[in-house]
């Protein structure tokens, strides 16, 4: 087996170290004489011995920085290499499966940027909806909802104790709408008998205003937050030190930066939640007919749905592809590490199988 990381650079990179994955990639049986396998073997330990490569912590950064394959010039043994290094990553990773499966999406150089990138523009362009949804609704548009809409739905007019019932109480509500501080006593007619008709009106509406405020508003805020946050984030990659050439050094950058962008993604999933509410409150309010205001508020609230599903359907696929990552890799590890009495196909393949 291949060292811990504390212990990978007292392991020798060997004629004995290189062996078995040369034998992996022959196939060829362990403990089984193959002239080609030990030239194979000779020639991998001279170009090592030729780059300096001693320690398996050297070999290790070269892996993990993709520069394997040129230095062996071999490529199916550098990919095996390479291979058994993310074998170990992923067996440290499973230690806390949950936490290392957030962090695992921006666990290299090149996830962060990409996340960065992605998570921006898409964050901008949602931003730019969400933040316009305050001045598409007027304040027309909120007194038609309530009195054609709300106010039917909740069944408003039947507490009127007016003589000519909720007729009368449209005037009314229509006053209240336009001039919040209209007194309906001084009226002609007086409008006494229609208060509790608008007030049931008027709180008709604090749910939406709510769900409004709280959508657009702070569907806002946290896409605006992750626009900056992912600037900031990738400004600060390329602002350390750090020679990305050099594994150690990017392997402590990703580390360090792991938890700030498991928050950015915390973030950019919150932000995208309140976005979708608000604008499916703008579609539902904006409509001033009750069927057609119910359709609205279905099909948007379907369209979230169906979001949801694919946003967990994705996940549960890396899941699975990455189960099925570590189960091929197991299997050859294990391949490589017991004796064989004949040189038995070798499980690179199993498309057939049913993730």
């Amino acid at each position: 087996m291949v060292a811990d990381n504390q212990d990978s650079e007292q392991v020798k990179v060997d004629d004995k170290y290189l062996e078995r994955f040369v034998r992996q990639a022959f196939r060829a049986p362990n403990g089984e004489q193959n002239d080609a396998v030990h030239k194979l073997v000779k020639s991998l330990a001279t170009k090592c011995g030729q780059h300096a490569v001693c320690f398996e912590d050297q070999l290790r950064g070269l892996a993990h920085l993709g520069q394997l394959s040129e230095t062996l010039e071999c490529v199916v043994v550098a990919n095996l290499i390479t291979e058994h290094f993310d074998s170990m990553v992923s067996k440290e990773r499973m230690k806390k499966p949950v936490r290392s499966f957030f962090f695992a999406m921006s666990g290299s150089l090149q996830a962060m940027e990409a996340m960065c990138v992605n998570y921006g523009v898409c964050s901008a362009l949602v931003l730019t909806m969400t933040f316009a949804n305050f001045g598409v609704l007027s304040k027309d548009d909120w007194t038609e909802y309530m009195i054609n809409v709300m106010m039917d739905t909740r069944d408003c007019w039947s507490l009127s104790t007016c003589p000519g019932g909720g007729n009368i109480c449209l005037r009314a509500a229509h006053l209240v709408a336009d001039e919040p501080w209209t007194n309906l006593s001084t009226e002609v007619p007086p409008l006494d008998c229609c208060r509790t008709v608008v007030q049931c009106g008027k709180d008709s509406l604090f749910l939406w205003n709510l769900v409004f405020t709280l959508g657009n508003g702070g569907g806002s805020a946290c896409l605006l937050l992750v626009v900056l946050f992912s600037s900031w984030l990738y400004i600060a990659i390329y602002a350390t030190k750090v020679n990305r050439n050099r594994w150690v050094e990017v392997r402590k950058l990703t580390k360090r930066l792991s938890g700030e962008f498991f928050l950015l993604q915390v973030t950019f999933l919150v932000g995208i939640v309140f976005a979708g509410v608000g604008i499916g409150a703008v579609m539902t309010i904006k409509v001033t007919n009750e069927t057609m205001s119910w359709v609205t508020f279905f099909l948007a609230y379907i369209m979230m749905g169906f979001l949801a599903y694919m946003l967990l359907k994705i996940l549960w696929e890396i899941v699975m592809i990455n189960r099925y990552v570590d189960k091929a890799r197991k299997k050859r590890l294990e391949m490589s590490l017991s004796p064989l009495a004949d040189a038995t196909p070798f499980p690179c393949d199993e498309d057939t199988q049913k993730v």
